[in-house]
């Protein structure tokens, strides 16, 4: 179970971002709150709440250490920041204009993108006969329903 327990976590992230995705389509188009604002105020509730995560699974002091020798950790973790805010930029547009349930199915190209990002960055190729069918199946999917939206 051990070995598999990537699969749960990568399963659980779906719910709760489905979830998330759903309640932001309620919130943005019922209450009509703007994408910017939205994004501002679940970055500054979510900020103690990292941190007292951080602060409590000791991992604080140790990524603070990381950042004050390393200026590349420390471009690495901007870049992510930006990308991070970026991504939920474009997805909670999205979800505006149109719907959630549309915005997250083509969203879930993104592994394509990382297979591309990870042999361009690191150098890796990630892809076997089995991830290269699940691609293609997903490309047809976000096809048809642009075609079809």
């Amino acid at each position: 179970m051990a070995d598999k327990l990537w699969f749960f976590y990568a399963l659980g992230a779906a719910i709760v971002w489905g979830l998330g995705y759903v309640l932001s389509q309620k919130l943005l188009q019922e209450y009509e709150m703007s994408t910017t604002f939205l994004i501002f105020m679940c970055c500054l509730l979510a900020l103690p709440l990292y941190f007292t995560l951080s602060f409590a699974m000791g991992d604080y002091q140790d990524g603070m250490d990381l950042l004050r020798r390393d200026w590349r950790a420390f471009a690495l973790v901007c870049i992510i920041s930006v990308t991070v805010v970026g991504g939920n930029y474009l997805i909670t547009n999205s979800i505006v204009e149109k719907n959630a349930a549309l915005a997250s199915l083509v969203e879930i190209t993104y592994p394509l993108f990382t297979l591309l990002f990870a042999y361009l960055i690191l150098k890796e190729v990630q892809v076997n006969l089995y991830t290269g069918i699940g691609s293609l199946m997903i490309l047809c999917g976000v096809g048809l329903i642009y075609l079809k939206s």
